[in-house]
């Protein structure tokens, strides 16, 4: 999925239009990029450089789109929306790291002789 596709989930799932421009907030893709970035930034991955960068990892994706959609609704000042979201983004965000962050246990049990 592309960065570009992330973002207009986020907006879609903010409960704005992409079509009529109604977040006005995060308008133009330099604006989009650092939306991302920030995003990105939180969950210890490789910024992007373009709007049309591929991010394939679905954890990465669902987790992403969340945190924005948090970052909308913090812009607009929408209190409800960002409360809801960032318990949400939250849950995703812990799912995603906890799997990267796995610790594997080095200690083996060891057997009496």
């Amino acid at each position: 999925m592309k960065a570009r596709e992330v973002y207009n989930n986020a907006i879609t799932l903010s409960g704005y239009s992409i079509e009529d421009n109604t977040t006005g907030v995060l308008d133009g893709s330099e604006d989009l990029i650092s939306a991302v970035n920030r995003i990105l930034t939180d969950l210890k991955e490789k910024e992007i450089a373009s709007p049309n960068d591929e991010i394939e990892d679905v954890a990465l994706t669902e987790a992403l789109t969340y945190g924005i959609a948090m970052f909308i609704s913090f812009r607009r000042r929408d209190t409800i929306a960002n409360k809801f979201l960032s318990d949400c983004y939250n849950s995703k965000r812990a799912a995603y790291l906890s799997r990267i962050e796995n610790v594997k246990n080095i200690y083996e049990r060891r057997q009496r002789l």
